[in-house]
């Protein structure tokens, strides 16, 4: 088994020259601990650069665009992005698909249980969409009946 021939090596370079397979899977439980809580660490590190708000009919007030190619107003909704909003100047090197969590913009990403979303607003003629990334809106149950404008 190969990851056995490895930890093998790690034990002789430490002094120890024991093939115990107990110490080797005490060596792989402990490595995906570390793994778990590094992983802990990037969430939480992201919940809490998140502002989060709760959804209030003030949200939307005073909030009607006009779309910037053809002028008709702007449709209001909500916008959820996965892996958050990836920026990239357009005189730099394309996004390429290996790009992380860590390069998203603030408050495009929710780890929240029910995830928070953005204002948003869309032109359906000329297919542009406007996104308020400077906070994430919690939205309830109650407040999805009403919904936006």
């Amino acid at each position: 088994m190969r990851l056995a021939g490895v930890s093998f090596v790690a034990f002789q370079v430490v002094g120890i020259t024991t093939m115990n397979p107990f110490v080797e899977l005490w060596g792989a439980v402990l490595a995906a601990i570390a793994a778990l809580g590094l992983l802990w660490f990037i969430v939480r590190t992201i919940q809490r650069s998140s502002r989060e708000i709760a959804d209030t009919p003030t949200l939307w007030v005073g909030r009607d665009y006009a779309c910037p190619a053809c002028a008709r107003p702007l449709r209001q909704g909500w916008v959820l992005m996965g892996k958050g909003a990836i920026w990239a100047e357009r005189d730099q090197r394309p996004l390429s698909p290996f790009v992380h969590i860590g390069n998203a913009m603030p408050n495009t990403i929710s780890m929240s249980w029910r995830p928070a979303t953005n204002l948003a607003w869309r032109c359906e003629h000329c297919e542009l969409l406007l996104i308020d990334h400077s906070r994430l809106v919690a939205r309830r149950r109650a407040a999805r009946a009403t919904g936006p404008g």
